[in-house]
């Protein structure tokens, strides 16, 4: 198991997998770029077991754009970016034992990862993979800025542009 970034408990996770002689726990620290690409590559299912209310959080982005099946905790936007369990499975955040018999579920069942991780990465395609997000986005801006009535406005200048 590789856990990647900090916080809080690191030390006490460090302590607690010392304690228990696991010596196949690594604590990676914060990863980046093409580390955390290598990182995503070599997993087989990724764990986001947030106490906090995410609205979106960006591992999970990375992890369905690498195709791997996410276990997420239910708090926040995770439940509906798990999409009732087609690219993922939710679990009570209070829950350690069912984190545990979710990822149990993913790891021994090769179909059901592979079809989870398939889902991920079609259901970020589609939310974020070229004109469907420029269009979501520049409609948005549209619409805060009251000019949605200017009709195709400012995606009608952007047509055929690379944006960085």
């Amino acid at each position: 198991m590789r856990i990647v970034g900090s916080g809080p408990c690191e030390s006490a996770l460090r302590k607690q997998a010392a304690d228990a002689g696991l010596r196949n726990v690594e604590f990676l620290g914060p990863v980046w770029g093409e580390e955390m690409d290598a990182v995503l590559q070599g997993a087989r299912v990724v764990v986001a077991p947030s106490m906090w209310y995410e609205n979106w959080p960006y591992v999970i982005v990375q992890a369905f754009a690498a195709g791997k099946p996410v276990v997420g905790a239910d708090r926040g936007g995770i439940p509906e970016m798990l999409g009732d369990g087609a690219r993922g499975i939710l679990y009570p955040a209070d829950e350690p034992a069912m984190l545990a018999a979710a990822v149990q579920r993913i790891w021994a069942d090769t179909a059901l990862w592979e079809r989870m991780g398939r889902a991920g990465r079609d259901f970020i395609a589609a939310e974020l993979g070229g004109a469907n997000f420029m269009r979501s986005l520049i409609g948005a801006y549209e619409e805060v800025l009251g000019s949605r009535s200017a009709g195709d406005g400012a995606m009608g200048a952007l047509e055929g542009r690379t944006l960085l």
